[in-house]
């Protein structure tokens, strides 16, 4: 018989065999680190192709955090309060949105805390005041420790500021007294500075070389830096209204937005670099490339130029916008919240790259991790997008061919794994094909 003549690609054929692992990248706390800096030093999605959407059936306010392939996020009541309803942090796979685990935080009574990740641990609050520990592992609870009261306290927030972790120990802020708590990884309170009187609920303590920043109020409201580890006060300043941002640091400055204003201050002494009036933001300012960005409740993204507080651009969405935005490379995100509130990716001269409407209103912050946006909304939805991987291949491709009579075999052998062998034959997929075309 006349022997077949079959042309191979190798590296096409191996792209088919062989699954290709990638390292993943984390988003282990809100607004990316310690720092709240809200700059991913990846790529995010250029497109607003849906990888996959969750639906966890309440609203999700929380910031998504994305560690080691899995996302955990929190749910909080949809307001339809139904009799024996329990609220979950969730542990979704990264990859395909699939429930890994879920554990409802005591009496199941909610988050909108966005979770810290420190490796097997995560730290989380709870609408009941708590702060809890979970085994990322299993979604155990290790340990959980009262911080401010719950809904039955007439606290109906409990504590919605999101932990940050420095130096082994995790940082959070009570909205009832204003009060800055540090506790070790087992739950034992090491550090407190209390301000007193009354914060905004969602601002969260933010950390750097040695020192914390949040938001206090002992007579009027202000921005305070502590000493961590001696827990003494180095400044604190007065600011115009309420502080509701977390402090945004990047170098020696420290940024920060109140009710009505958005402050640059020194932090070294909190002098004021520069100021600007804003209109009402909730949401916590990015900081990136000497631009800082920051929405309003007016419907704008603000670019700033973050050394001298000159706006650069605006960029006008269709709906007030609460939630904090986040810079991946050159890449701003950041959604409207609003009946049909959108999420919004635009460069970092103002330009509209896409946009994806939902259908209700989205208070949680973006997250990306390994080119993929993750992002909640009040649908219940929580929302995956990237522009989907190509693989890589395993080495370089090779064409040739190979001259197989019947019963012969072609044995290919990769150079990255000398104990991997795959056979083509007569009988194989590529010998059915070749039987099909020449039938």
């Amino acid at each position: 018989m006349k022997p077949k003549l079959f042309p191979l690609s190798i590296g096409l054929i191996m792209l088919s065999l062989l699954l290709v692992g990638v390292v993943s990248a984390s988003y282990p706390m809100f607004h990316y680190n310690g720092q709240r800096t809200g700059y991913v030093p990846e790529d995010g999605p250029q497109n607003n192709t849906i990888l996959w959407k969750a639906n966890l059936g309440e609203f999700i306010g929380a910031p998504p955090a994305v560690e080691g392939g899995r996302v955990y996020i929190g749910v909080w009541p949809d307001m339809n309060f139904a009799s024996g309803e329990e609220y979950y942090l969730f542990c979704l796979n990264a990859s395909t949105g699939s429930e890994v685990w879920r554990n409802p935080l005591g009496a199941g009574e909610g988050t909108v805390s966005g979770a810290a990740v420190s490796g097997d641990r995560l730290f989380v609050g709870c609408m009941d005041g708590n702060l809890y520990c979970i085994d990322t592992t299993d979604g155990s609870t290790l340990w959980n420790v009262p911080v401010d009261t719950g809904r039955e306290g007439g606290n109906w927030y409990g504590l919605s500021c999101s932990p940050v972790v420095y130096d082994d120990m995790v940082l959070v802020t009570s909205m009832t007294d204003g009060t800055l708590h540090a506790f070790d990884p087992d739950g034992n309170e090491v550090r407190t500075y209390t301000t007193g009187n009354t914060t905004f609920a969602y601002s969260s303590p933010a950390v750097d070389a040695g020192r914390a920043y949040f938001a206090g109020n002992a007579v009027t409201d202000a921005l305070y830096c502590i000493d961590i580890d001696t827990g003494e006060e180095i400044w604190n300043v007065t600011t115009d209204g309420q502080v509701r941002s977390s402090p945004a640091i990047d170098g020696s400055t420290v940024y920060a937005a109140s009710a009505n204003r958005l402050y640059a201050l020194d932090t070294g002494d909190g002098s004021e670099v520069w100021n600007r009036s804003v209109s009402a933001s909730w949401g916590t300012p990015a900081v990136a490339g000497g631009r800082l960005y920051l929405g309003t409740a007016d419907g704008v993204m603000h670019c700033y130029d973050a050394q001298t507080g000159e706006e650069e651009w605006t960029f006008t969405a269709n709906g007030r916008i609460d939630a904090s935005p986040i810079v991946a490379n050159d890449t701003v995100y950041f959604a409207s919240n609003t009946g049909t509130a959108t999420i919004y990716a635009v460069d970092t001269a103002g330009n509209e790259i896409w946009r994806y409407a939902t259908t209700n209103y989205l208070q949680s912050s973006p997250s990306v991790s390994d080119g993929v946006l993750y992002i909640g909304s009040d649908e219940g939805s929580l929302y995956a997008f990237g522009d989907g991987l190509v693989p890589t291949p395993v080495f370089p491709g090779w064409s040739g061919s190979v001259r197989l009579a019947e019963g012969e075999t072609f044995t290919v052998t990769p150079f990255n794994n000398e104990s991997a062998a795959y056979t083509v034959n007569r009988t194989s997929a590529l010998g059915a094909l070749d039987a099909a075309a020449t039938a």
